[in-house]
């Protein structure tokens, strides 16, 4: 999959090929269509929150569409459109 990966605090962000994350059973996977940036992300790039953890690959504020479901996964099926709050999860 493509993703932007931020490779050094305070650096741009690289356009990458990385590896499709594989799902447990419970999990789904969502393919990204729409991502919204905010200020734990600006603060997460100039390494103001203490993660230390790079490469990091940023966003937490998403919308798109369920790719795949485990098989303990109930109401979700591929292709349904989801917003995903990170409150929650």
């Amino acid at each position: 999959m493509r993703a932007l990966v931020l490779e050094q605090f305070n650096g741009p962000f690289v356009k990458k090929d990385v590896p499709t994350p594989t799902i447990a059973p419970h999990e789904a996977l969502v393919r990204v269509r729409n991502v919204g940036v905010c200020g734990t992300d600006v603060k997460i790039r100039a390494n103001r929150m203490g993660l230390g953890v790079i490469p990091l690959i940023m966003g937490h504020e998403i919308a798109g569409e369920v790719a795949e479901v485990g098989r303990e996964v109930r109401g979700f099926v591929p292709g349904d459109r989801v917003v995903v709050n990170f409150y929650i999860t």
